[in-house]
This record gives structure tokens, C-alpha cells and sequence, in this order.
């Protein structure tokens, strides 16, 4: 049985390859290596992460915001707490120190997403 969730977040996604996985690791286990090894660095502080795709291949979503969503009920971006700018700093930073840069244009906004995840 396939079962679905929905999940909203603010930021980017980064494209992977199977070729990046056998070169990089999973993004996740990338992420928590810089993490650890950036102990207190502000420009981290709040960055996490979500997969969510078709069933057989997720998508990765580098967040500084993200919660799941109820189907048919409204969300309201305007109601969540947070700094956009600062937000958007910290995922450039956090695709910087992660080396994700290279998957991610410069050009590419962070912005907000509703993904519908199948598992």
C-alpha cells in the first residue's frame, strides 16, 4: 500500500544523481557531517532537510523551515516566524559548506514548496 504525505518547506531542492550518491554519500548524511563538524556556526543554525518524491526516488529538499501539511486545509506562509533573508543566507551557506553549490545555479531563489511525498 502506497501511503502519502504532504510536506511544505522554505528552500531549495538539490538534484542528486545516483552517480553523486556513489561519489558523495546521500545528501541527509552529507548534511550531518558539515553539521557536526560546524559545531555553533550561525549560518547552520535551523538548516534541515526532507525527502519526498514518487516512491522510488525521493527528492531532497535543503530547509529552513518545513512542516507536514494537511491535505485540503490552507496554509498561510505569512504565518510563519522567520526572516526570509536571513533564511535564504543560511541556505547559500549551507549549499556552500556542503559543496551542493554545484548542483544548485546561482540563480536558483529559495522560495517555498509543497511537495506530496509516496511511500
Amino acid at each position: 500500500m502506497i501511503e502519502s504525505t504532504t510536506y511544505v518547506g522554505y528552500g531549495v531542492e538539490v538534484p542528486y544523481t545516483w552517480k553523486d550518491v556513489r561519489e558523495h554519500g546521500f545528501p541527509d548524511h552529507r548534511l550531518m557531517e558539515v553539521t557536526s563538524d560546524a559545531g555553533n556556526n550561525e549560518a547552520l543554525a535551523g538548516i534541515s532537510y526532507f525527502y519526498a518524491g514518487d516512491w522510488n526516488w525521493s527528492r531532497f529538499f535543503l530547509v529552513t523551515f518545513s512542516a507536514v501539511m494537511d491535505t485540503g486545509k490552507p496554509f498561510f506562509p505569512r504565518d510563519v516566524p522567520g526572516d526570509t533573508d536571513r533564511w535564504d543566507r543560511q541556505i547559500r551557506s549551507a549549499l556552500r559548506l556542503t559543496g551542493w553549490d554545484r548542483l544548485v545555479p546561482d540563480n536558483t531563489a529559495p522560495g517555498w514548496f509543497v511537495v506530496l511525498d509516496e511511500s
